[in-house]
């Protein structure tokens, strides 16, 4: 059935909306399908060795850097990707989404449940979850031409697939110089030589994709707030410590308790803000309960 577009209020987004639109894919024909191959494609984000799962292992990626020459940090972030990424082949450096997807799966198949799956197959269910969904705008019916839709099951996944090729070619660009992880498309990136900057960096990174645009954000006297970390360099010892970090328009709304989704991720989420160093739900008896439901 179609579904109603809602958006998810975002401060910095230009425009008259200040929103991020969010098509709640729950009871659309490729639902059930588009979450059954997520699931098939979360087996294999291992394979991305940028991939950051959570911010524990951010926090791990810092702790394994300590000691080396470090030069210079910060972060680089894809305005828009979801709405970014080509469905079609657009030129030789900017690869279709359905063709990035096909080869992911193609190299990797074998480590999911999957394996007998025929490559040609895998690419016709993904088109097929990404291009049946409809979305009603003023009761008027829409289906998206281009881009992942926010809300579909597979779009995560696949957004994680695609920039791992941008992962490669960036490290490949500097070397050893650079060592980097990323959430999604907030890539937190260090380097280890003077003859790196954060110029050559944004201009490197704007230059591997055409769909793609990057903007990079550079510490203040050697802090930069990454995920919900607020990361401080070191210099005397080159080592990174972390503090808690909130940004300043957080509403303290994360998940609707009854939104669509596992209860899993729901309970997961309340035991993380319980081991928060601030007020949390252990505090707050409805919480607990939702906890114990």
């Amino acid at each position: 059935m179609p579904c109603a577009v809602y958006g998810l209020p975002k401060d910095h987004k230009e425009g008259h909306l200040k929103c991020r639109p969010i098509h709640p894919a729950t009871d659309t024909p490729a639902t059930k399908l588009s979450k059954s191959l997520a699931y098939s494609l979360t087996q294999l984000l291992d394979k991305v060795p940028a991939h950051l799962r959570n911010c524990d292992d951010f926090l791990r990626f810092l702790d394994n850097i300590k000691g080396q020459n470090i030069h210079g940090f910060c972060s680089l972030d894809v305005s828009n990707l979801y709405g970014s990424i080509p469905l079609d082949d657009m030129d030789n450096k900017t690869p279709s989404m359905y063709k990035v997807a096909r080869q992911f799966f193609s190299n990797h198949k074998a480590e999911c449940d999957l394996s007998s799956l025929r490559d040609d197959d895998f690419e016709s269910l993904v088109r097929l979850c990404l291009t049946s969904d409809v979305v009603l705008i003023d009761n008027k019916p829409y289906t998206q031409n281009n881009g992942l839709a926010m809300g579909n099951n597979l779009a995560p996944s696949l957004a994680i697939i695609y920039m791992n090729q941008l992962d490669i070619q960036l490290r490949h660009q500097f070397g050893n110089n650079v060592m980097l992880k990323r959430y999604i498309d907030d890539i937190f990136l260090v380097w280890t030589s003077a003859d790196i900057n954060s110029d050559n960096i944004l201009s490197v990174a704007n230059s591997l994709n055409t769909a793609l645009s990057f903007t990079i954000e550079m510490p203040v006297d050697d802090r930069l707030p990454f995920l919900e970390t607020f990361v401080t360099l070191n210099r005397t010892n080159n080592s990174f410590t972390t503090q808690l970090y909130t940004k300043p328009i957080h509403s303290g709304c994360i998940l609707h308790w009854d939104s669509h989704g596992p209860t899993s991720a729901k309970r997961a989420i309340l035991t993380e803000k319980q081991e928060e160093p601030y007020p949390g739900p252990q505090t707050n008896p409805q919480l607990n309960y939702l906890l114990n439901k």
